[in-house]
Formats: C-alpha cells, sequence, structure tokens
C-alpha cells in the first residue's frame, strides 16, 4: 500500500496548476491522479484558450486580475526557453444598436477595477474584425490587454515544475472508493491500488461530486455544461490577420483566429452527464445559421467540430477551501470557463490554505463549499 501527505483527484489545469503551486509552499509526497491515459483529456485540452481581465462577477474578476501578473511576467524559467504562456491579441465585445446598455456596464466595471478598456465606433469594429457586418453593430468594448492563453506551455510548466518537486503523475488511475475514519479522509482506492492519506484534492472537473459521493458526502450541485467548438473551411482568399476575439452578446455566438482557420462557438451550455463529450449536432447547425447571418463568413465545411465540457456550481463561483464535513477533502472544481485563466491565482490560494491554513491573497468565503452546504 502506498502513502502521501497529500492525493490530488485530476490531472487537467486545476490539478496540475495546484501541484505546482503545493511544491511552491513547500508541500511534499504529493501524488497526482488522472482516470484518462493523457492529462488535461478534458476541458482543459478543449478550451478556446481566450484570456480575459473582465468577468460580471466581481469574485471572478478580482481571482483574473490576481493571475495577470503570472500571465504577463511568469517566473524565470517556468517554460522551456521561456516560452510566453500568454499572447496580447485583444478581446472586442460587441452588441447590436438595441443592445449598448450591454456594453456600458462592462466599461464601468473594468473602469472601476483598473482596466484598461476602449469604446470603438461600428467603423471601428468592422475595420479590426472585418468578418463582422457594421449595419447589425452598435459598438464594441475593447480589451487590450486580453488574449490567448498557451495552453500546452502553461499545463507543461505546471506539471513540468510539479514533477521537479517530486509529484508523482499517475495517468490511467481512475479513484473508485474513498474511506474515511473518524470523519477524515484516510485511503483512497485505484483501479491500480490503494493509497493511504490525509488528504484529497477534488480537481476532477466534470466528476467533481461523484468524488465527494465516494467519500460520503452530499453532491454540491456541480453540473457540466457541454460547449460545442466548430472550425469552418475559411473563405477564399481569407487572411487571418491580427483581428482579435470577438464576443457577440447580442447575436450569442464567439469566433477568433486559430492560425490559418477559424474558430466559433455558439456559446451553448448544455446539462449533461460526466462523459468524454461529443458535439451535438443541433448546435452545429445553430453556430453556422448564426455566422451565416451577422458575420459575412459563409459557412460551406466544417474542418473540424469538438466539445468540452465546462462545470458550474449553481452560483457559477469556483468551489475552493476544505470540507466542512469531511475533514482532509479539500475542493478545488467548479471553475466553469475561467479555469485555466485563474489556475496562477485560485490554485495558489489552494494550497496556501491546505498548506498554512491561511491565504492573504484575497477574502475566499465566497469561495467556499460551505456556501453549498445545507445541513
Amino acid at each position: 500500500m502506498d502513502t502521501a501527505d497529500i492525493v490530488i483527484a485530476g490531472g487537467g489545469m486545476a490539478g496540475a496548476s495546484m501541484a505546482y503551486f503545493l511544491v511552491q509552499q513547500g508541500a511534499k509526497n504529493i501524488v497526482l491522479l488522472e482516470r484518462e491515459a493523457t492529462l488535461a483529456h478534458h476541458s482543459s485540452g478543449r478550451s478556446a484558450a481566450i484570456n480575459l481581465e473582465w468577468d460580471a462577477d466581481p469574485v471572478i474578476r478580482d481571482l483574473q486580475l490576481l493571475s495577470r501578473d503570472f500571465f504577463y511576467d511568469p517566473p524565470g524559467g517556468f517554460t522551456a526557453t521561456d516560452a510566453p504562456i500568454f499572447h496580447r491579441t485583444g478581446v472586442l465585445d460587441v452588441a447590436a444598436p438595441d443592445d449598448l446598455h450591454l456594453l456600458a456596464s462592462q466599461v464601468a466595471s473594468s473602469q472601476a477595477a483598473g482596466i484598461a478598456v476602449e469604446c470603438w465606433t461600428p467603423d471601428e469594429v468592422c475595420h479590426r474584425a472585418p468578418l463582422l457586418i457594421e449595419e447589425y453593430m452598435g459598438g464594441g468594448v475593447y480589451f487590450p490587454n486580453c488574449g490567448n492563453s498557451a495552453i500546452h506551455e502553461l499545463l507543461t510548466a505546471y506539471i513540468k515544475h510539479a514533477r521537479n518537486g517530486g509529484v508523482q503523475v499517475r495517468t490511467g488511475t481512475e479513484i473508485i472508493g474513498v474511506d474515511c475514519t473518524a470523519g477524515r479522509i484516510s485511503t483512497v482506492h485505484t483501479n491500480r491500488g490503494t493509497i493511504q492519506t490525509r488528504c484529497l484534492v477534488n480537481a476532477a472537473g466534470a466528476w467533481a461530486d461523484g468524488l465527494y459521493a465516494l467519500a460520503g458526502g452530499t453532491p454540491l450541485g456541480i453540473t457540466p455544461m457541454r460547449r460545442t467548438i466548430i472550425v469552418p473551411t475559411p473563405p477564399d482568399g481569407y487572411e487571418p490577420g491580427p483581428w482579435p476575439f470577438v464576443h457577440d452578446l447580442s447575436h450569442h455566438f464567439y469566433m477568433k483566429p486559430e492560425g490559418h482557420s477559424i474558430i466559433a462557438s455558439p456559446m451553448d451550455e448544455d446539462p449533461i452527464e460526466p462523459c468524454d463529450a461529443r458535439p451535438d449536432m443541433l448546435r452545429v447547425a445553430e453556430i453556422a445559421d448564426r455566422l451565416e447571418r451577422w458575420t459575412r463568413l459563409t459557412v460551406g465545411n466544417i474542418d473540424q467540430r469538438w466539445a468540452g465540457l465546462r462545470s458550474f456550481a449553481p452560483d457559477r463561483r469556483p468551489v475552493m477551501g476544505e470540507d466542512p464535513q469531511i475533514a482532509g477533502f479539500f475542493w478545488l472544481a467548479g471553475q466553469g470557463g475561467v479555469g485555466i485563466l485563474t489556475s496562477p491565482s485560485l490554485s495558489r490560494i489552494a494550497a496556501e490554505l491546505l498548506v498554512h491554513g491561511e491565504t492573504t491573497l484575497m477574502d475566499t468565503d465566497a469561495l467556499s463549499p460551505s456556501r453549498l452546504i445545507t445541513t
């Protein structure tokens, strides 16, 4: 039987970043378990990789801003040859003429939080994002300091430094049982053996509630939501250029250049059981229709399509901290669509709490699992 001081369940961005920051906080004897054969097989590996500063929820916005310096200026030697983990390509939110109030709140809250923002006219919007049609545009809000996260480089760096710090990473290892002794985590059973431990970090993404149930807890209502993405064949003569990620608030879709292609999504959130998500063909048709209605893009062939899972707590905030009913059960779940871009802050906070029992980075009450547990 193996022993570990800390077992992390989940090898996506949450688990990988938690392993990294636990090592930074001096934790030892850590085992990270991933049920799939490869890390980041589900949500983290299927993200559109957008890195934002603004969010309507002030708690999530604070986490994003706390992560900003890490992305802009990561620790020396964090990635191989100091490859960047962030590319400042800009993010553009647009709205129809009747929906400009949707942009006004973004401007006000962004300025109050010290986030750089520019207000664009329809002509400026269509100049920078030429696939958009000016008559459908009332204006835009441009975030110049946002852009794309380099997911592969980020995940690889987290895992590399975690392993260098002694973390054992075991893929193809599924947790099938969790024992508690006197109300505390004591044993984790897997398809490849048993591990004695007094601490289990729940970074299991869409499977987070299921893992809690294995430990004897009542699920918190963390729900996986499927999101569909397509890569349509670019039109003849298409040049990607330096145009930003575009989020259309009125017509409910996003699109962004990706190399010499375009990726797009109807921003669907369909509740689904934890699974290896596949795109829903109705959603594929939906985003194709929206692109043809509201942009200059004609969707003929679709080169690629995929789906990922984004898991949300009932209040749509991450769940982070020690469980109030099962000692040694530590939550790091429910990140929804912000798990990658908040990983530097949320996992650092989580690691500080787990190792030292406190953090000075922010008040964590709004993230505590206690808010979701009714007695």
